[in-house]
Order: structure tokens, then C-alpha cells, then sequence
């Protein structure tokens, strides 16, 4: 592999602009594939690395384990990736950009280990994701990494889709500005308490740490919003301007 492959910190096809928090699949995300398995991991405070195995249900042959970690900022989850490169790289498999079916870039940026990409590992803004095909039975999990990687960064439909279902964003707001910026304060309420986060800014980053999340933007310019899923896929939005 080339050593431009994996300077991925200069990568301009960078989305420092989201953040990802809380993030959780339930078992809606893929239709015909079953979430037979979750395993929790915490790699420190605030890093954490999810496992889902996948199953579908019509073939128990085929199955996807999905390992999910969550990082504190854009810089770290790119960093977190940068390891797992070059895990693979030790490992001696191929490594080449997946090919693309959809004709749009996999993630910030992606590998595959094999031609018929039974492996994938991929980087979008503070997450970092690594899919293996894991049943007796080969196949491609691109399906699934693009999925996820829409889940991460689709930006909100101009129609609300707010139901009585979704999560509700009772406020959200601009807190006090530190070193890591403005600390963003919010409070969201759902029936089911599995509700993850997406943060979409029109400029900056983001920086999560004891005290919270953090957006690092130019005071009284651009606009942030805020999308709260819970476990049944609905999402409810909130933006407010820099």
C-alpha cells in the first residue's frame, strides 16, 4: 500500500463537520438480516467499541459482524482508523479501496481486504467501522457498510418526519465557550432510551470530552442540526445558528 493511502489526516474528502454520539443499531437497520448478537466494549472514558453479528434469515450460511468504534473527535477516529490499517497491512492481506457501486466515496476513506469484499473498514467523521463477512458462506457486506455510512452522514430530509414516536428534542442550544469551544447543551426524551445523536454543521468540528460535546466554529456564523434516532429508526431534527 502506498503511504499516501493512509495519510488519511489530510484526506479532503474530511467530514469534521459531524459528530456522531451514542450510536446503536436495535435490529431495524437491515431488512432481512436478523441482530442475533451485541457485544459492548469501553476502550476508555468516552471511546467505545460495539460488536454486532448479523444473520440472515432466510440463510444461516450468511452472516456480518460489524465492529463499530466510536471516537471523541474527527482527529481521533481518523487516528483509530489509521491503527486498524495498519493492523491489516501486518496481517499481509490486500488492501485496496472498495469498489464503488453507488458512485459516491465509502466513508472520509475505505479499504477491503479481499476482491469480492467479504472485508471492509471504513472512517466516517469520529467512526470507525470494520465489517467481516464471518459465516460459512462468503459475501459482499458493502451493502452494509454503505447503509451505515448513510446512516452517519445523510443529512435530513427538508420534510420533517417527526411523528409521536420520534425523540423529543425538548431543547438545543449553545452553551458557554471553552478551549474546545462551544459546549452544546440539549434535552432529549424518548419511550425507548435507545436514542443516538448526529451533529451536521455547515463549518468547524467537534470535540467531545467529561464536559460534554464541544463545537469549534467562528462565533455567529453557521447553522447546526441536530437529528436524534431512536431504537424504531425515527428521527426527529432541531437547528439553531451559530
Amino acid at each position: 500500500m502506498a503511504n499516501n493511502e493512509i495519510d488519511i489526516l489530510n484526506n479532503p474528502q474530511a467530514t469534521k463537520n459531524i459528530f456522531i454520539l451514542n450510536f446503536v443499531m436495535t435490529g431495524v437497520e437491515f431488512a432481512n438480516w436478523k441482530l442475533y448478537d451485541v457485544q459492548h466494549t469501553r476502550k476508555d472514558t468516552l471511546t467505545t467499541l460495539t460488536e454486532y453479528y448479523w444473520q440472515n434469515t432466510s440463510d444461516e450460511s450468511q452472516t456480518v459482524k460489524i465492529d463499530v468504534i466510536q471516537e471523541t473527535s474527527w482527529t481521533a477516529g481518523q487516528k483509530a482508523f489509521k491503527d486498524i490499517v495498519l493492523d491489516h497491512m501486518a496481517m499481509k492481506l490486500p488492501a485496496f479501496p472498495p469498489e464503488n457501486k453507488k458512485g459516491t466515496p465509502l466513508g472520509d476513506i475505505a479499504f477491503s481486504g479481499t476482491k469480492g469484499l467479504h472485508h471492509l473498514l471504513f472512517v466516517r467523521a469520529n467512526m470507525a467501522i470494520v465489517l467481516n463477512s464471518i459465516g460459512t458462506k462468503d459475501i459482499d457486506v458493502s451493502e452494509f457498510a454503505y447503509k451505515l455510512d448513510d446512516l452517519f452522514s445523510a443529512r435530513p430530509s427538508d420534510k420533517s418526519t417527526d411523528t409521536k414516536f420520534s425523540p423529543d428534542i425538548q431543547s438545543f442550544e449553545l452553551g458557554g465557550k471553552t478551549r474546545a469551544g462551544h459546549l452544546l447543551k440539549f434535552q432529549i426524551t424518548d419511550a425507548i432510551q435507545d436514542v443516538w445523536l448526529k451533529l451536521i454543521a455547515t463549518e468547524g468540528e467537534f470535540e467531545y470530552n467529561m464536559d460534554g460535546i464541544h463545537w469549534q466554529h467562528e462565533d455567529g456564523r453557521g447553522e447546526l442540526t441536530l437529528v436524534a434516532t431512536n431504537g424504531r429508526g425515527l428521527s426527529s431534527t432541531r437547528t439553531i445558528k451559530g
